[in-house]
């Protein structure tokens, strides 16, 4: 059985073909790996579905550039638009269970944003315009935000206000005569199912979709722990060797930092195994606990840049009072966004 496993996998990754401009012809045979250092990819994952079934799922290369950390079955992918499906069949399940209606005007659930009129006309789209990108929504695709960026929020996206970096949604031709695709359209889908079950996003996806099926690992939502806890550790680090967080520097953290926690604290499932309300409560916990993490942020922070002065340095204020200081600059970062402007 095993054996017959290794040879279906070795007749795939030894013999990719792509079409070619002849019709019915196919370019000649290639390896996998043939193909990652042609596309300069570094690693994926592949997962072959037969009788309704993974006959078999494995990982190929390393998950970054420069690294060796291996792909394995369980490494998290950003999917990209392979989850417009994945959404769609959590509204069919709302629609299965009478929530929803694929023909209702969709401003009829919308409580935060509503579709917006164009002139003195007012569009009437459905979730089946949406679904089928037949709505004649605007903002076709999206371009993605550096890791440090910060992050804006769904109704920000919608509107085309700052810090999102795509236009407004609205709809600028008749609905259901066309099909133009629209990824704005989606998000407006999005907004619909946030509206109507008043949850964030990830926690829908996951009682509605994950879940039922047991994919704990699937999630809609990037959470970057990692960064997180570097982003702490760098007030952490401007407090000691500045002695003082100015007002600037104080925007400057506080944005970083809380554009990075935001998206953590809402992740359906991190890669670090962590629920959202896991995170609900490390976010709301007690002051030991987020100096805790800042101390933690910071630990990684000096391994990972291998700094013996700096090690040195902050020898001296070692301890818990180290622990202590950390979360207070943490705290002053976070607060840093009520005052800068």
């Amino acid at each position: 059985m095993l054996q017959a496993v290794e040879q279906r996998i070795e007749q795939v990754i030894h013999n990719l073909q792509s079409a070619t401009a002849f019709e019915g012809e196919l370019s000649p045979p290639k390896t996998l790996y043939e193909q990652l250092a042609r596309y300069h990819t570094p690693g994926l994952s592949i997962a072959v579905i037969q009788d309704f079934a993974i006959d078999w799922a494995r990982g190929f290369g390393v998950a970054e550039a420069g690294t060796s950390h291996d792909v394995t079955p369980d490494t998290l992918f950003q999917a990209g638009s392979i989850r417009k499906p994945i959404f769609a069949l959590a509204v069919m399940r709302l629609v299965q269970e009478g929530r929803l209606s694929l023909d209702e005007d969709v401003n009829t659930y919308l409580t935060s944003w509503h579709v917006p009129a164009n002139g003195e006309w007012q569009p009437r789209i459905t979730l089946r315009h949406l679904l089928s990108h037949t709505a004649g929504t605007t903002a076709q695709g999206y371009y993605g935000y550096d890791a440090s960026a910060t992050l804006p929020t769904t109704l920000q996206v919608l509107k085309g206000e700052f810090p999102a970096n795509s236009e407004k949604v609205e709809v600028n031709i008749l609905p259901g005569l066309h099909y133009r695709y629209s990824g704005g359209g989606m998000v407006v889908g999005q907004q619909v199912l946030v509206d109507l079950l008043q949850k964030p996003f990830p926690d829908i996806m996951r009682e509605l979709v994950f879940e039922p099926l047991g994919s704990e690992r699937r999630l809609f939502q990037v959470a970057n722990v990692l960064a997180v806890l570097a982003g702490m550790s760098v007030a952490c680090f401007c407090w000691f060797h500045a002695g003082w967080l100015s007002k600037g520097l104080a925007s400057i953290v506080s944005s970083i930092t809380w554009s990075l926690l935001a998206p953590v604290q809402y992740s359906a499932v991190t890669p670090y195994g962590l629920t959202s309300s896991d995170w609900d409560q490390i976010v709301s916990g007690s002051s030991l606990t987020l100096g805790i993490l800042s101390f933690i942020g910071m630990a990684l922070l000096l391994r990972q840049q291998n700094n013996p002065s700096v090690l040195k340095g902050l020898s001296l204020y070692g301890g818990f009072g180290f622990v202590a200081i950390a979360f207070y600059l943490f705290a002053f970062a976070l607060l840093g966004l009520g005052y800068a402007d």
